[in-house]
Formats: C-alpha cells, sequence, structure tokens
C-alpha cells in the first residue's frame, strides 16, 4: 500500500523480514511463511532516539510476539506500541 513510505524498524526485527530468522509457531510444530519488504528502511537500536521534526522518539526493545518488538516514548510522556 505504502510501497514509498521509509519503514524503521527494530534491526532485532529486520532479520524476520531478510529471512535470517524464522518465527515459530506451537511450540515449533510449523513455522510462518516468510515476509519480504521491499521498501527503505532505518534499522533501530534498543536504546537509540531519533528527532523527527521536532518529536523526540526513544526506541525501547521489549520482546514479546517477536525478539524485535519495539516500543517508542515520545517526548518523554506518551509510550507508543503497534502489533504487527
Amino acid at each position: 500500500m505504502f510501497r514509498d513510505a521509509t519503514i524503521y524498524i527494530s534491526g532485532v526485527e529486520n532479520k524476520y523480514l531478510t529471512g535470517e530468522w524464522r518465527r515459530k509457531v506451537w511450540w515449533g510444530l510449523y513455522k510462518l511463511p516468510q515476509v519480504t519488504i521491499d521498501n527503505k528502511k532505518v534499522l533501530l537500536k534498543d536504546g537509540q532516539t531519533l528527532h523527527i521534526e521536532g518529536i523526540e522518539v526513544h526506541c525501547i526493545l521489549v520482546p514479546g510476539h517477536t525478539w524485535g518488538h519495539m516500543v517508542y516514548l515520545i517526548d518523554g510522556k506518551y509510550l507508543f506500541s503497534c502489533q504487527v
């Protein structure tokens, strides 16, 4: 849908998109299909802080659904989480 969008993603999560890691479900009985995204990516690290158009975004790695899941603390006030 957004073919020209830049994707900000944790470096750990990117390993799922490159095929380096595969997500296993149901105690390893099967693996989910490989997903690939051709968009430009910016790889984020735990603890990294970005400044985007005057907004401070602090990246926090919180493994959960995947090992690379991140939440984002916006301007030190709002915590943003996105489930994929």
